[in-house]
C-alpha cells in the first residue's frame, strides 16, 4: 500500500513537472519567435534605408521611378524644413533638381540605424558640409514617411 502511494506521488511530481515544463516553454518560444520577426523586420527596414540612399545617388529620373516604386508607398511624404513633398513624382523631381544644383555630391548613410517597432532613423552626411537625421515610418513593407532633419556642419563644431 505504502509502495502504490509513493508511486502515486511519483507519478504526480513527472506530471506537475511537465506541465511546468510546458508553461515555461511557452513564452521561450513565443520570445524566441518575436526575436526572429524582430531581427527579420529589421532586416526588412536597413533595406528598404539603403534603397532610399541608393535612390538619392542615383542620377538617371527613370532609374530612380522604378527603385521608388518598389521601396515607397504610393502616398509617401518626404518632410524637411524647406520642402515637403508627397509621391513618387514630386520627389523625384526634388532629387532631379538637388543633382542639378549639387552635381557630384552624394548622401552616405552612418551605420548606426535605431528601430522601434514600425520606424527608424538613420544618420548620413552630405559632402563635408552637412549631416543630418532622417526618421523612417513604415507601412506595408515600403517606407510611407520621411521627417528629415538636416544640420550644416559649422552648426554642429560650433556648439
Amino acid at each position: 500500500m505504502k509502495h502504490l502511494n509513493i508511486q502515486q506521488n511519483l507519478e504526480r511530481k513527472c506530471v506537475s513537472l511537465a506541465v511546468f515544463i510546458g508553461l515555461t516553454m511557452i513564452p521561450f518560444t513565443s520570445y524566441a519567435q518575436h526575436k526572429t520577426e524582430t531581427m527579420e523586420t529589421k532586416t526588412i527596414f536597413t533595406t528598404l534605408i539603403k534603397k532610399h540612399f541608393e535612390i538619392l545617388n542615383t542620377k538617371d529620373s527613370k532609374d530612380r521611378i522604378g527603385l521608388m516604386e518598389k521601396t515607397y508607398n504610393s502616398d509617401f511624404r518626404i518632410i524637411e524644413s524647406n520642402f515637403e513633398n508627397s509621391g513618387i513624382t514630386e520627389f523625384n523631381n526634388a532629387i532631379e533638381q538637388f543633382h542639378q544644383k549639387m552635381p557630384g555630391k552624394k548622401f552616405i548613410m552612418a551605420e548606426d540605424t535605431v528601430f522601434l517597432n514600425s520606424a527608424a532613423k538613420a544618420l548620413w552626411t552630405l559632402g563635408n558640409s552637412v549631416t543630418g537625421e532622417d526618421v523612417f515610418l513604415f507601412r506595408d513593407g515600403k517606407i510611407s514617411t520621411i521627417v528629415v532633419f538636416v544640420k550644416p556642419v559649422q552648426e554642429i563644431k560650433s556648439k
